[in-house]
């Protein structure tokens, strides 16, 4: 995540310039049911959402300090840490799925 954001800040201009193209059938995939999902919210929203997840308030508070600064090494997840959430993010989908199905039935 640390990667990504930093990715972002740094080098904006490349990402905005990232060819379509170069992105496999699958990415574009979960890149658009991403933002389906989750592209009518806002930052806060979306921050205090990833917020929620266990996994994530645990590695957060191992980084806090005495000054309440962040040792950002100290709150790197483990992959098989984020593998066991795999169920979590299923859910998410499968209701995003069940939701669109009953706007279906409703037209």
């Amino acid at each position: 995540m640390e990667n990504v954001c930093l990715e972002y800040k740094n080098n904006l201009t490349n990402l905005l310039n990232y060819k379509r193209k170069e992105l496999s059938k699958e990415d574009l995939e979960v890149l658009e049911l991403t933002k389906k999902i989750y592209g009518g919210e806002n930052a806060d929203t979306l921050s205090n959402m990833t917020h929620q997840f266990e996994y994530l308030k645990k590695y957060l508070s191992l980084s806090s300090n005495e000054n309440d600064f962040k040792n950002k090494r100290k709150s790197k997840v483990p992959n098989k840490e984020l593998k066991s959430e795999l169920d979590n993010i299923k859910d998410v989908l499968d209701a995003y799925e069940i939701m669109n199905l009953k706007k279906l039935m409703l037209i």
